[in-house]
Formats: structure tokens, C-alpha cells, sequence
């Protein structure tokens, strides 16, 4: 039996909140390196009944605690002198509620909250710098694809992503809306107009191609191939559908934009 032994808790939760909390903890437990093994959804209780007479090692045992009410460790955990094969017991709160998502719970920690999140932050920023894709949404035009273990040389069970390029029709409005704006000097509006006039669909955050929608494609950098995470872009990750050359210039005529208006409301 594995020297390591994890549960998530989290009755009542729906099939999709369990799958996410799970893949939480799969995450939290990468991160400690400790060792890996299959998480138990609601196991009933006592717990130790898993492993009493079974493990010839000591064990960590990690708990995901998925509920809003705090836990009744009474109810969950028999008497700590029954823990004869213990030597590690980490209670994790997984319940997102800020400041307290990801806390250990096996004793009061001052900030916790803002620990484990920056600890999240880290794990996330190391991810980056690594290549694999973490925005939790995909820019119009691109899609993410899961990237197997054995093209990155890394063997954690963690699911890793890059950014490819998406429906090829998508695509070509990405490409249509630069070119209108670089090569034909079209401005923003001019640009929803003639989108909206011919019904192209929409990304889907969108009920209609607004100046706004126009200008957050104009300033993704992943259309160039770049991989961004928070402040961080990285250059030359993921496949482009764009020229840089024509991206820097869009980059350019957004400033002027700016410093324009700017000056306008100063006036």
C-alpha cells in the first residue's frame, strides 16, 4: 500500500465541483512532494479503516476539506491514539471563500490564506516559465490543447496545456480585424460595423463586436505565439497566426489612440 493516503470530502457537491475540487488537492499534493496516489471521493468514516493492517510503512494522510461549514473532526477522525501508522496529517481547505481558499487546517496558520496563495502563485509562475498555458479563458481564434507528458519530459499526473491555433474561420477574422486596422486604417468602430453587418460570430464573452472586443484581440500577445500569465510574457512559446511585425505596429497605433484621447480630455 502506498506510504501516502488522500481524500476529498465534499458531500452533497455536484459531479463537476468534485472533479474540480479533487484535481485542487491532486494539484496542493504535487506541490508538497510527497508522493502521488488516487484520491478517494466521501470515503465513509473512520477513515483509518483504509489502511489499519494493511500498511507495513507510515503514512501521510491528506485531507480536502470541500464543504462552506467548518469540519467536524470528531465525526471524521477517531482519537489520535488510533493513528498508530501516522506520522503526517494535513487538513486542506478547498472551499473557495477569499483569503482562506487552499489553508491547512491541521493547525491555525497567521495569513494562511495569503500563504498558500502565493505559494499557488509560485507553483503557477514556475508552470509559466516552463511553456504550458494557463489562462482560464481562450482568446477568439485559439484553443487549448492538452499537452502529453512525454513531449515536455514531465511525469506529474497534473494536467498540463498549450495554445494552438483554433477554427480555421475564427482564424481568419483575427487576421481580417489586423489588417483592417494596420494595413487599411480602419479604426475600432469602423471595424464593429462592418463585423456586426455581416453577422460574424462573436467570441463568447460577446453579444456583439463592440470597440472594446476589438481592442482586447488587438492587444493579446498569444496571437503571436507568446504565452502570458498575470504581469509575464514570453515570446516564441505557441504557434502564431499573426506576424509580430503587424502585431507591434496594431501595439503603436493603440499608444497613439491613447496619448490622442489623452490629450483631447486634457484640453
Amino acid at each position: 500500500m502506498s506510504d501516502l493516503f488522500a481524500i476529498l470530502y465534499a458531500p452533497g457537491s455536484s459531479e463537476n465541483t468534485k472533479k474540480s475540487l479533487a484535481q485542487k488537492l491532486s494539484n496542493i499534493i504535487d506541490q508538497f512532494n510527497i508522493g502521488k496516489t488516487n484520491i478517494k471521493v466521501n470515503p465513509k468514516f473512520p477513515i483509518n479503516v483504509y489502511w489499519e493492517g494493511n500498511s507495513d510503512s507510515l503514512l501521510t494522510v491528506v485531507i480536502g476539506w470541500g464543504l462552506k461549514a467548518k469540519p467536524s473532526w470528531k465525526t471524521i477522525l477517531p482519537e489520535l491514539k488510533d493513528f498508530g501508522s501516522v506520522r503526517q496529517l494535513i487538513a486542506i481547505d478547498l472551499f473557495e471563500r477569499k483569503g482562506l481558499d487552499e489553508r491547512l487546517l491541521e493547525e491555525p496558520m497567521v495569513n494562511a490564506g495569503r500563504y498558500w496563495s502565493k505559494k499557488m502563485q509560485q507553483y503557477k509562475q514556475n508552470l509559466f516559465f516552463e511553456d504550458y498555458f494557463l489562462m482560464s479563458s481562450v482568446p477568439y481564434g485559439l484553443k487549448k490543447v492538452k499537452v502529453s507528458n512525454t513531449e515536455k519530459n514531465d511525469y506529474s499526473p497534473i494536467p498540463r496545456f498549450a495554445s494552438e491555433p483554433g477554427e480555421p474561420s475564427e482564424v481568419e477574422i483575427v487576421k481580417l480585424i489586423f489588417d483592417l486596422f494596420v494595413g487599411h486604417d480602419y479604426n475600432l468602430s469602423e471595424i464593429c460595423n462592418l463585423l456586426n453587418a455581416q453577422e460574424i460570430e462573436t467570441p463568447k464573452y460577446s453579444k456583439v463586436w463592440s470597440p472594446r472586443t476589438i481592442k482586447t484581440t488587438l492587444k493579446c500577445p498569444l496571437y503571436i505565439g507568446a504565452n502570458k500569465f498575470r504581469e509575464f510574457i514570453k515570446f516564441d512559446v505557441f504557434t502564431s497566426i499573426i506576424e509580430q511585425s503587424v502585431y507591434f505596429e496594431a501595439q503603436a497605433k493603440i499608444s497613439q489612440m491613447s496619448i490622442l484621447a489623452g490629450s483631447m480630455n486634457f484640453k
